[in-house]
């Protein structure tokens, strides 16, 4: 049996991979795609640059149909996959199997643990880690980085460390926290901030630094955001978000959040996940989030218009 399947091993879920495989953990990389597979196989392992140089990681890799029982499930899929994903791979995983997701976005936890039903095993978490894919096979990460991640219930406390214990071995600086929520709305405040805005105007972060409506905006979008997961219990450091905007703005100009790629791709987003879970939360809790619920219906039109630009062609041969 493998010890971990990466399931959605896209860049980052790659390195992760890699680094415990290289640590002595059996490791399977599981795509939609043969790509990574067929690459793994021909040049007999997946190509890592690290810092500590080039390395060939032995790991397994497939497609869902491939996938063999393992001890943890690391998911790492765009949100809007997921719940496919997961119900592809999940009857061939044994019933203690440990489900753990480092997936941007908000209630991916809980989400698992209704796909999977009350008595999964559930870790979930938020990391920062950098990779980028140079090619399918073949990725990179460089610098220093931290993952946070933890129990979705008190229970399995345990099981968390011990996933955590797993990635530092494996050369991941990776911290076991019991209140989790707040990590992962940290981060999510600044995605929500920024992610949709790049994405709707197909600028980089340096576009809302150089325009004071794109300025203003992703700092109204932090403190409404921040309003919302304060009145639902997160403990967050606002002004630390806020300073990490203006630090994105000025030093990650033409960065392209995975948004932004997503919609330059035709591809549906993790908007849900994100602005649309904080309306949804909003509303639950009898607050608004105006700014939020604008960029979550403008965002599902825009995932919609080439499909509606294609349209124009088949009308056309009606």
């Amino acid at each position: 049996m493998n010890d971990y399947l990466i399931l959605g091993a896209g860049a980052v879920g790659s390195i992760i991979g890699g680094r415990l495989a290289l640590a002595g953990k059996r490791v399977q990389l599981i795509n939609r795609s043969p790509a990574t597979a067929q690459a793994i196989a021909a040049q007999g392992g997946l190509r890592l640059g690290l810092d500590e140089g080039d390395l060939l990681a032995p790991v397994q890799a497939g497609t869902p149909e491939q996938a063999q029982p393992a001890r943890h499930v690391l998911l790492l899929t765009k949100t809007p996959q997921s719940e496919p994903a997961v119900r592809a791979i999940a009857t061939q995983m044994p019933a203690d199997a440990v489900w753990i997701t480092l997936q941007n976005g908000l209630g991916n936890g809980a989400r698992l643990r209704q796909w999977l039903g009350d008595d999964a095993r559930v870790v979930h978490g938020v990391t920062m880690l950098p990779a980028d894919l140079r090619a399918p096979g073949d990725v990179a990460s460089h610098g220093k980085s931290t993952t946070w991640l933890g129990p979705l219930q008190a229970r399995d406390e345990a099981l968390s460390a011990q996933v955590a214990a797993d990635l530092r071995e494996a050369g991941i600086d990776a911290q076991h926290v019991m209140g989790i929520q707040n990590n992962i709305w940290q981060k999510a405040v600044f995605n929500c901030a920024m992610n949709a805005l790049c994405a709707l105007t197909q600028g980089g972060p340096g576009l809302m630094a150089d325009w004071p409506d794109g300025r203003a905006l992703a700092h109204e979008l932090v403190d409404e955001v921040a309003a919302v997961a304060q009145a639902a219990g997160a403990q967050i450091d606002v002004a630390a978000i806020h300073g990490l905007v203006d630090m994105g703005m000025e030093h990650h100009r033409y960065h392209k959040p995975s948004m932004l790629q997503d919609v330059l791709a035709d591809r549906l987003t993790e908007i849900d996940a994100l602005n649309g879970f904080v309306h949804e939360q909003a509303q639950g809790l009898g607050m608004a989030a105006p700014k939020n619920e604008m960029m979550l219906r403008l965002t599902r039109l825009r995932e919609r218009a080439p499909a509606f630009w294609a349209s124009q062609g088949r009308q056309a041969h009606a």
